[in-house]
């Protein structure tokens, strides 16, 4: 062989080079490889970078994030800094066992895996993704790379989707009227549940196919063919009224709306249509025609006001009946809807505040509004309204009533003021305070500036009292003893001449008066009567015109003046008690000292002690500011305390030595023997239970009953102090007098033991202050 010649040292030196090239060749392709995975590697760098899908590599057996994409930290929301530190199990929203699990078949497969997942961004929130996970290799490692789509808005759009086609599903369904697709020729091809229940079949099966020409009576099918020839001109027909065929024949009337759909080409290529049975609302809507007309002839015939007007602030009527015009003046219903709502308010502050509730409540019930007509006269009006709405929920306009209150508000008025009147008349005994309080009430319901009474001697008609009310200060008041025809009749005779036919005239009729020397005026007189007696005159100021006069006018006066001849009766007979009273009392007051001094005749040694005794308590009763009437009830019982004692033997009153036991016990029967005798006489205060009571002690050691603290009247208590210290500062038969500090000294000791406290501290209080001392 050829070799076989060459020596060995040439054989060395071809295999070196041959080394050496294969070493070259070798370094050469390493070069190319490494040249061709940079290319490699940075195309896909730029397609990492530039690519709008989400794309991340991921180390397989780490599962943490070791190249990702812009678009990938966009949609996560990280930074490229944070999401390198993230693991695959740190964004996406599945259980971790099954990314493993689904990782581990890739790996095992050696194939990718395509499908959806989701991600959970920084924020937390969710957001869906289309994956393809692929394994690769990159820098020398097999690692997983993941490629993801956001499908988001096309998973909402699919969702959405799905929902309008239940809504449609639903729609058809559950539609109150019947639904019924046909071809350009008319054939049914489709129809909802509710179009065969109409027919009156028992499935779609009996309509589809079906002309639906065949539904239509005869005498509306050549109009049908017509209204469908407009359709295809314009696209949609509306409610068109066709009888219709059930599949037993059965007539009914029916509303059609028909729609031409489309292709997408916008070639005609079906007719949908929806069909409502109209027959009951035909029977409806002629009734309620009906009703209208019944309601108009009744609104235009009704005394109520009735309108209808617009909502803005001046408002516009609309709708108005005759009452409404006539109410307020108006001479047609033209010109009465020409106006403004806001004419009528006598205040526009009231029409605001009448909106403003409207709008917020909807209605308004018995609302009170101050009015006016036409020609200005105001008048009381209660509205009761509601305001009607759109479909949209806005308020249209408003409907409601008006009924003039004006004269059942004057009514309750006038009741009102003779209520009080009455009630003033029955409270109140002085005659001017009460002339006054009329005056003030008679104002709001008379259109009255002056008033007067005047009481007058019949003999001669001077006035004897006269009662004149001008705030404005227009006249004198006349003086007692000037004559009532000062007042005259036009006529020139008086106002309450002894004349009968003068006389009904003043009472019964509307009189013009004139005050001499004064301009002339109207005034409404009636006569001012006392049991049977007229003994004066009521009259007002009234309007300037008597033939405005009413008989309501009149009536109040007659009731006022009724009113003052009761107060002035009864004054008089309070008078005339009174006067009795003064003297029962004086009587009274008499046949007391009288009791009081028979008493003290019979015991010389205590003469004057009841007088004592009633000045001590009374002023012990007045430093405790007791009432004028209690006080008046101690001083009677005081002077009268010991009268009892009347039935005592004047021997034991005058014994000079201490008496025995037997006479102290006859001398103590003195309280019950007091009370004996006293009861049966009405003071106006319990004066015998005061007698009864004045030796009764606070812890029950008194007599005659033994009572105890409260059991005993405050006046008693006051009483039986005042006597003790009265007994013990006098000289005795049978012993000197103690005098006051001892007297003193006896009570305090036995303060809230035998004598009430405060009343101690009162009497001790009275001498030390010098206040009070026996004479």
């Amino acid at each position: 062989m050829k070799h076989k010649d060459k020596s060995k040292d040439q054989l060395v030196k071809e295999s070196a080079e041959i080394r050496k090239q294969l070493a070259e060749l070798q370094e050469r392709k390493t070069k190319m490889i490494e040249e061709v995975l940079k290319e490699n590697e940075q195309k896909y760098l730029t397609v990492l970078k530039q690519s709008n899908d989400n794309i991340f590599l991921m180390d397989e057996e780490t599962r943490r994030i070791l190249e990702a994409n812009e678009a990938l930290q966009n949609l996560l929301g990280y930074s490229a800094e944070e999401i390198k530190g993230l693991t695959i199990y740190d964004f996406v929203a599945h259980p971790p066992e099954d990314i493993d699990k689904r990782i581990e078949q890739i790996l095992r497969e050696k194939r990718s895996f395509l499908g959806e997942r989701r991600y959970r961004r920084k924020d937390g929130s969710i957001v869906d993704v289309e994956v393809n996970i692929g394994l690769i290799v990159h820098r020398d490692k097999k690692v997983l790379c993941v490629v993801s789509r956001d499908i988001s808005e096309r998973k909402h759009a699919e969702e959405t989707l799905r929902n309008s086609e239940e809504m449609y599903r639903a729609l058809v369904r559950t539609s109150p009227e019947a639904i019924v697709v046909s071809d350009l020729e008319g054939r049914i091809t489709a129809v909802s549940e509710y179009a065969y229940e109409l027919y009156n079949c028992e499935s779609s099966k009996d309509l589809l196919g079906k002309s639906s020409f065949e539904l239509i009576a005869p005498e509306d099918q050549e109009r049908a063919m017509m209204n469908l020839k407009k359709t295809l001109k314009h696209g949609v027909s509306r409610n068109i009224e066709y009888t219709l065929l059930k599949k037993d024949g059965t007539r009914y009337l029916a509303e059609l709306n028909v729609a031409l759909i489309k292709d997408t080409n916008e070639k005609p290529k079906a007719f949908i249509s929806t069909i409502r049975d109209i027959t009951e609302s035909k029977k409806v809507g002629e009734a309620l025609r009906e009703s209208e007309n019944k309601y108009k002839t009744l609104t235009e015939n009704i005394n109520v006001a009735i309108y209808r007007n617009t909502v803005e602030p001046k408002g516009r009527f609309i709708e108005a009946n005759s009452a409404m015009i006539k109410m307020f003046g108006y001479k047609s219903k033209q010109e009465f809807l020409s106006i403004n709502v806001a004419d009528l308010y006598q205040d526009p502050e009231d029409r605001k505040k009448f909106n403003e509730k409207m709008l917020r409540d909807g209605y308004v019930k018995n609302e009170e509004l101050k009015l006016k007509r036409k020609d200005g006269s105001p008048f009381t009006g209660s509205v009761s309204a509601v305001a009607v709405k759109d479909k949209n929920g806005d308020v249209e306009y408003y409907d409601g009533i008006i009924d003039d209150i004006t004269e059942r508000k004057r009514t309750e008025q006038i009741q009102l003021v003779l209520f009080n009147i009455s009630n003033a008349v029955n409270t109140t005994t002085d005659l001017d305070e009460l002339f006054e309080v009329i005056r003030k009430y008679l104002s709001t319901i008379v259109d009255t500036t002056n008033f007067y009474i005047a009481i007058y001697n019949e003999e001669d008609y001077t006035i004897s009292l006269p009662y004149f009310v001008d705030e404005k200060d227009k006249f004198t008041v006349l003086p007692a003893g000037k004559t009532l025809t000062s007042y005259v009749i036009r006529s020139g005779k008086p106002l309450f001449a002894r004349d009968d036919e003068i006389r009904k005239m003043a009472q019964d009729g509307k009189v013009e008066l004139e005050i001499i020397g004064a301009p002339s005026k109207v005034w409404l007189g009636v006569p001012l009567v006392v049991g049977n007696e007229v003994i004066g005159a009521l009259v007002v100021q009234s309007y300037t015109d008597p033939n405005l006069y009413d008989e309501k006018d009149l009536g109040i006066l007659k009731f006022v003046s009724g009113q003052i001849g009761t107060a002035i009766e009864r004054r008089l007979a309070q008078d005339e008690l009174k006067k009795s009273l003064e003297k029962l009392l004086r009587t009274l007051e008499g046949t007391v000292n009288a009791l009081a001094s028979a008493t003290e005749k019979r015991d010389p040694y205590t003469a004057g002690h009841q007088q004592r005794v009633t000045r001590l308590a009374c002023a012990i009763a007045k430093e405790m500011k007791l009432s004028e009437e209690q006080i008046e009830g101690i001083r009677v019982a005081g002077i009268l305390h010991d009268i009892g004692k009347i039935y005592v033997a004047a021997e034991i009153l005058n014994k000079p030595i201490k008496l025995s036991d037997i006479e102290m016990s006859l001398v103590r029967t003195h309280a019950q023997v007091g009370y004996d005798i006293l009861k049966t006489v009405e003071f106006v205060f319990p004066v015998a239970q005061v007698v009864l009571q004045h030796h009764e002690r606070l812890n029950g050691s008194g007599y005659p009953q033994g009572f105890k603290g409260e059991e005993i009247l405050l006046e008693s208590k006051i009483l039986g102090v005042s006597d003790v210290v009265e007994a013990m500062c006098s000289h005795r038969p049978y012993r000197p007098a103690h005098g006051t500090d001892k007297a003193l000294a006896e009570i305090i000791e036995q303060r809230g033991i035998l004598y009430d406290p405060a009343v101690v501290d009162t009497c001790v209080k009275l001498f030390r202050e010098g206040k009070f001392k026996f004479e």
